[in-house]
């Protein structure tokens, strides 16, 4: 009997301390995370949204933003059109092409301080999308309705290149179906993320020429490296040979070598959520990522910003109870200025980062399948009670268990003296 005893308070230690540790632990690091403004304390350390442009411009939806080699911004929106339920047919056709197109500029460039350089995009598209320009000033935007790519000159709406076909959505490599964003190389070959339908990346020469592509639809509910849901942005870092892109559905930062499409790296987090809609790249500190995330259907992920290593390091935040729903992001030369644009409310960001200032870091290993974060994790409570009364709780579960326990090694001891033992029955009850 004091043996069964004893064996039973042993096996009740063996499971009740590391269950009590644990409980102790996630209450602990719900504690910690706290501190760290990924996780929507609303105050990011390091960075400050700062008032760049005048209350007077009347923005419609601002799809894209970019930023020129003399940190000029460029902001693409729709003026008075809107994607809603009804903007395209199931096939994937621009149902509202009788209304023409946009009359307004739909390319505005701004200095950093906010002052108007130019108007460009007047009667040209029906449905902007994503804009980008190259270190020559030529500007690269997409149109959803259109399904093109235009390549326009410097500081004009003169279109220099124009890729797929008016209004005609397409899988062959000759038509774009929804294309969402462009990035270019310095030496003039461009990629182009056919985002929405075929999930695919592509890659031109200067002149328009395709020189390969990659991607497809996920069919399964773990994609693999070249499964993407919605490529929604693309950013080159050339000084690493590499071309990421958004995954937006997929909730992942997808990287692959520029040469010849082959997957190098990806980047999730719980803390980012499931859904990222846009990224962008700064050399400085041996390159960082900028990432926007979005709505997504756990309300523990708070809408924000976040800066990233390329070892997979969240650095930093901003944005957290500011941001709605941002759709791009872009960063000046130095990576001290970060732009983001929102799809309603229509406003455009400037964030400013503060030299000097510590910015907490969450060291973290890039996952392929970010898992829903779990409340421990996400604990607002500084209380350090409410953990304890946990342990507590969960100590006594386990000494009744353990009693109940010890009645079953009892019962089996017994029934072994009298060689009737059910061993095989005993053993399945324990396998819950």
């Amino acid at each position: 009997m004091t043996e069964n005893v004893l064996y039973s308070f042993i096996i009740c230690f063996l499971l009740c301390g590391p269950v009590v540790m644990s409980v102790r632990t996630h209450s602990l690091r719900g504690e910690i995370d706290n501190e760290y403004s990924p996780l929507g304390s609303g105050v990011s350390e390091g960075w400050t949204a700062v008032p760049w442009i005048s209350d007077d411009f009347n923005f419609g939806q601002i799809s894209g933003v970019s930023v020129d080699p003399s940190d000029n911004v460029y902001l693409f929106h729709r003026g008075d059109r809107t994607w809603d339920y009804d903007t395209f047919t199931n096939n994937n056709v621009y149902s509202k092409k009788e209304n023409g197109p946009i009359k307004e500029a739909t390319i505005l460039i701004f200095t950093s301080e906010g002052k108007l350089l130019n108007k460009l995009g007047a009667n040209m598209f029906f449905l902007p999308h994503g804009i980008t320009v190259d270190n020559d000033f030529n500007i690269y935007v997409t149109d959803v309705a259109l399904h093109q790519v235009m390549k326009l000159s410097p500081n004009s709406s003169k279109i220099l290149l124009k890729l797929g076909e008016d209004f005609v959505p397409g899988t062959d490599l000759k038509h774009f179906c929804k294309p969402t964003s462009v990035a270019v190389l310095a030496n003039g070959d461009f990629f182009v993320a056919d985002g929405y339908c075929n999930s695919r990346i592509m890659k031109f020469n200067s002149e328009g020429k395709l020189i390969l592509h990659w991607g497809r639809r996920p069919s399964g509910y773990r994609p693999d490296d070249y499964q993407l849901q919605i490529p929604h942005a693309l950013a080159v870092i050339e000084d690493k040979g590499l071309l990421c892109t958004a995954d937006r559905e997929n909730g992942r930062i997808m990287c692959y070598t520029t040469k010849n499409g082959n997957y190098s790296a990806q980047y999730s987090s719980d803390y980012m959520g499931s859904r990222l809609f846009s990224v962008a790249y700064s050399p400085v500190s041996g390159g960082e990522l900028f990432v926007v995330n979005g709505k997504s259907s756990s309300s523990l992920i708070h809408v924000q910003g976040f800066v990233l290593s390329l070892n997979g390091k969240i650095l930093g935040s901003f944005g957290a109870g500011s941001l709605k729903t941002p759709h791009d992001i872009a960063t000046s030369s130095n990576g001290s200025i970060v732009y983001v644009v929102e799809i309603g409310p229509n406003r455009a960001w400037k964030f400013v980062y503060n030299a000097g200032t510590t910015v907490h870091q969450i060291t973290e290993t890039p996952k392929l399948f970010p898992q829903e974060s779990k409340p421990a994790l996400l604990n607002n409570s500084s209380d350090e009670g409410e953990g304890l009364t946990g342990a507590i709780l969960v100590t006594i579960s386990c000494f009744v268990f353990a009693f109940g326990l010890l009645i079953v090694v009892m019962y089996y001891s017994k029934s072994r003296k009298s060689g009737n033992a059910d061993t095989k029955r005993l053993l399945s009850n324990l396998d819950y």
